[in-house]
């Protein structure tokens, strides 16, 4: 990867850029094994936030007043490339990065103003100052695809946040590779978790979560000392999200059959598919693939199990649920000998669903896997777009809210085959939920509301908030999907 230091804009500041990736991007491969792979995620699916091409990103440093810089310009410049680098791997470079990092603004006021502004509110008011502060300096964060905020910890939380509007993150210091993490989060990508049994099945139903517990993801935990490796490849469907992975480099397996797949670490080629799909039911899917970059992974493929709509997360199945933690892996011990070896099989037999690892050929992976006949005729649920108000936008004053909704096994223009359409508007205090301050059900297209969010009347405060909509099919299939927005009518404090 190359990195060039790109003009300065203003003497203070340290701007950083990898050069642009001019080659096209990845052709759709045929694969030799006469399978078709069909689109898994499809036109206006609010799920779908491709992040392709040339991407920018404004690094924001701040400190209050009788503090000290929270980052120094090296260690903010080494985290910028090292994210630079998490991002371009990633990707296989279908995108590149722009990193610009403003010098460090003094906010107006003290620490305590911030962390006393209100439940819900105390991210919003250090975005406000530090944009303002950025715009008097000549930077326009509305400009950048993104925004990271480097801030003493006064949010009484984890020391990175993810998105609270899809474009800004919080971060309290350097590491590339937490500014990396963020980002998937403002990408829309949830966490990279697992899941553990306490006897010999792996997917038993009292076995144990483990929040961040896929420790090879870079949307788990990257800090475990047993894994010194700070880089790892995000998981298949949140770079099909991305568009970093072509849907044809996944297979969707809908009949018994034998497969191969290539090391996932490679960029997706002719040869073989990045990782299969298999459906469990409408609502969860098992992905296949193998991170042979991974020492701990190389022998055979890891499962991971989630729910359709990844802005839920994933879990690593642990398929060796019998085995003793493996030193250094914490809470997450267990999940670190996931990977399955040669001859060894995975069964959900509540399901019908057997992965069977058949060893390698001439450097692929090769599997068996037998499903269910009727795995075609799995129901599709129905698919959510939200189309207003827009992603990243600051809502003040009166605002429009309006999804779209159709059920992909009638038609693709907004209301096919669809029921009803709710739409509640919920204020986050953190992660935690608010009761509804607008909550309407529309039994037809256009699925929308308009409110004016500075009416007291209405009850609607200054915070972060999720448009959470709940669409029902004329045959009874029901999915939710959520949409976060930003209401601000107060502004800057200065």
């Amino acid at each position: 990867m190359l990195l060039a230091l790109a003009p300065r804009r203003l003497a203070p500041c340290v701007t950083l850029a990898t050069a642009l990736f001019s080659a096209p991007l990845l052709a759709a491969p045929a694969f030799p094994q006469g399978l078709s792979a069909r689109a898994i995620w499809r036109p206006g699916d609010l799920n779908q936030l491709e992040a392709i091409g040339p991407r920018t990103s404004l690094v924001l440093r701040v400190r209050y007043p009788g503090e000290q810089d929270p980052i120094s310009d090296p260690a903010a410049q080494s985290s910028a490339m090292d994210m630079i680098e998490s991002i371009d791997r990633n990707s296989w470079s279908v995108t590149s990065s722009t990193v610009d990092i403003t010098p460090t603004f003094e906010m107006p006021q003290p620490a305590s103003f911030y962390s006393n502004s209100g439940n819900g509110t105390v991210l919003l008011r250090i975005r406000a100052d530090a944009h303002k502060l950025a715009r008097i300096a000549g930077f326009e964060p509305e400009d950048y695809d993104h925004d990271i905020i480097i801030s003493r910890n006064i949010w009484n939380g984890a020391p990175g946040l993810g998105t609270i509007n899809y474009r800004t993150v919080f971060v309290a210091g350097g590491g590339g590779w937490l500014w990396g993490h963020e980002l998937g989060h403002a990408l829309g990508w949830g966490h990279a978790s697992g899941w553990t049994s306490e006897n010999a099945d792996p997917i038993s139903p009292t076995g144990n979560y483990v929040e961040y517990g896929d420790q090879f993801d870079m949307m788990g935990n990257q800090g475990i000392p047993s894994i010194p490796r700070a880089f790892h490849h995000c998981q298949p469907r949140y770079k099909l999200r991305a568009g970093w992975l072509p849907s044809s480099s996944v297979i969707e397996v809908n009949a018994p059959g034998s497969f191969q797949l290539q090391d996932y670490s490679q960029a997706p080629s002719s040869v073989a598919p990045s990782a299969l799909l298999v459906r469990r039911d409408a609502d969860t899917d098992y992905w296949i693939f193998w991170r042979a970059d991974e020492a701990r992974c190389a022998e055979g493929p890891v499962i991971v199990r989630a729910n359709r709509n990844p802005l839920d997360g994933s879990e690593l199945i642990d398929l060796h649920p019998m085995s003793a933690p493996l030193p250094g892996g914490g809470a997450a011990g267990d999940l670190l000998d996931s990977a399955m070896a040669p001859g060894e099989a995975f069964w959900d037999q509540a399901a019908g669903i057997e992965i069977v690892h058949q060893g390698f050929h001439a450097g692929l992976l090769q599997l068996a896997v037998s499903v269910p006949g009727s795995q075609s005729l799995l129901d599709e649920r129905p698919v959510i777009d939200v189309v207003a108000p827009a992603r990243g936008r600051t809502l003040r004053g009166r605002a429009a809210y309006r999804a779209t909704a159709f059920d992909p096994d009638v038609g693709r223009s907004d209301g096919a085959g669809i029921d009803k359409v709710r739409l509640e508007l919920l204020r986050l205090d953190g992660h935690v939920e608010g009761p509804p301050v607008v909550d309407i059900v529309r039994d037809k297209a256009p699925y929308f509301f308009v409110i004016d969010t500075a009416d007291p009347a209405l009850g609607v405060i200054d915070g972060k908030y999720i448009l959470r909509v709940t669409a029902t099919a004329d045959d009874g299939g029901v999915s939710a999907n959520r949409f976060l927005n930003l209401i601000d009518n107060t502004g800057p404090s200065f």
